[in-house]
């Protein structure tokens, strides 16, 4: 596909329709294997194995909250193969077509219950009183979504830290947090995010999102959310253990890709026009610097080859709390 076939796939929509092509339509690209079930990217395939061996170490009527949550996928993934039965699935989606997806997945379920749901921001949800504490809690790509990154003013760090602690503070003693985010600093999606932002001379919002990732990745990747939590627990000591995984997004070639760079900080969720010049920006920094973030065709044998692939990492973090 040339990039003048994905510009004219992507001319007049909104950019709630050119994210639903870019994600749903590319990075969600479906496989046959169940195990591996996207083709798009192994970001699942990846963070698995980790998320799987938590869900299998739960105890019978263990409970679950997952934040972010989508509209259930891990459902079908994770939890329904490996928990064991009479778990008890709580979840957070503000988005309501999301919410009620996965609702119904879970009152499908043969052997997981449905706990609570709150259909708003895990923002909304700090100063509650939670009923109930947890043995599991999933942040699975959400915490994008904490940070209205494009105001100055905002502190990335804090709103990172606040939604950590109000994890921690709902687990059980011994209960654990799995939260999983793309390395932006390193990712396609976010290398390709800067270089749009500096061709249109925006240092403000290119220096913001720099500061973004970096945040990120101080507290996940390099352990700074031990210290934080220590911080704000003062009796209680976690334990955290992150994962670096070199996952990848796979395109038919690289404008394709280019359509997927745009699923980082590029595209808004609204229904304001969306701007080709995002994709154009995208190509010409494949074109110009694909060797930073490994751009090469796919050559090992398998479903992906022939594809073209570029580096998509992205970090696991297990937080336990101190039984």
């Amino acid at each position: 596909m040339s990039l003048a076939a994905v510009l004219a796939e992507f001319k007049g929509l909104s950019n709630n329709e050119a994210y639903h092509k870019a994600f749903n339509q590319r990075v969600f690209l479906a496989s046959n294997d169940p195990v591996d079930p996207f083709l798009g990217n192994t970001q699942r395939v990846m963070f698995l194995p980790f998320l799987n061996q938590l869900v299998g170490e739960l105890h019978s009527d263990a409970q679950i909250l997952d934040i972010g949550a989508g509209k259930g996928e891990i459902v079908d993934l994770s939890l329904e193969p490996h928990a064991p039965a009479g778990t008890r699935v709580s979840i957070e989606e503000p988005n309501p077509i999301l919410f009620q997806a996965y609702q119904q997945r879970l009152q499908r379920s043969p052997s997981l219950h449905y706990g609570e749901g709150w259909n708003e921001p895990v923002q909304d949800l700090y100063q509650r009183n939670m009923s109930h504490h947890y043995d599991l809690i999933l942040s699975v790509h959400m915490i994008y979504h904490l940070t209205d990154w494009q105001d100055s003013n905002q502190d990335p760090v804090k709103h990172l830290e606040e939604m950590v602690a109000f994890a921690y503070s709902l687990l059980k003693p011994g209960g654990r947090i799995f939260l999983v985010y793309a390395d932006q600093e390193h990712a396609m999606s976010g290398r390709a995010g800067l270089y749009y932002y500096r061709k249109r001379g925006d240092q403000r919002l290119e220096k913001n999102l720099v500061r973004l990732y970096r945040a990120r990745n101080q507290l996940f990747a390099e352990g700074g959310v031990g210290l934080a939590l220590s911080r704000l627990f003062p009796n209680n000591t976690p334990t955290v253990k992150s994962h670096l995984l070199a996952s990848c997004f796979y395109g038919r070639d690289p404008a394709d890709l280019a359509a997927m760079a745009l699923v980082g900080e590029m595209i808004s969720a609204d229904n304001e026009p969306f701007d080709t010049e995002k994709l154009v920006a995208a190509a010409e920094y494949f074109e110009r610097h694909g060797d930073e973030v490994g751009l090469t065709r796919e050559n090992d044998p398998g479903p992906r080859q022939g594809m073209w692939r570029a580096n998509q990492p992205q970090i696991a973090t297990i937080i336990q709390r101190d039984a």
